[in-house]
């Protein structure tokens, strides 16, 4: 973690409710300039705590949540609405990556199909 956080250049979060530590404070482990796509069913992980409240305050940044358009101080964090599933298929269709993923997918199922009649 010492060394891949700081290097990261996306930091994907799918699924979660945030909440948990030390993971949910795993988001504001990346730098300043490293974008953060939350995939979710709900909202999470916004600067609703302590540390939210005083770096907003403080004029901080980049600590305690995320901070989604619309929300002052917003420069780095998405938010996608839904099942992960969908946002990983709408993300790879962005990135003109969806038919490795179509193909990532099938190869993996193949896989678990073989292992099944072990």
């Amino acid at each position: 973690m010492d060394q891949d956080f700081p290097a990261c250049d996306l930091l994907l979060v799918m699924g979660t409710s945030l909440v948990v530590q030390p993971f949910a404070s795993l988001i504001d482990a990346v730098p300043e300039h490293c974008p953060r796509v939350l995939i979710n069913r709900e909202r999470v992980g916004e600067g609703t705590g302590t540390m939210g409240i005083l770096s907003r305050m403080l004029g901080l940044g980049g600590s305690g949540g995320f901070v989604f358009e619309g929300d002052e101080g917003c420069y780095r964090d998405v938010l996608y609405l839904g099942d992960s599933d969908d946002g990983v298929r709408d993300l790879a269709q962005l990135l003109g990556w969806d038919k490795d993923l179509e193909d990532l997918i099938a190869d993996n199922s193949r896989a678990e199909k073989s292992d099944s009649k072990l």
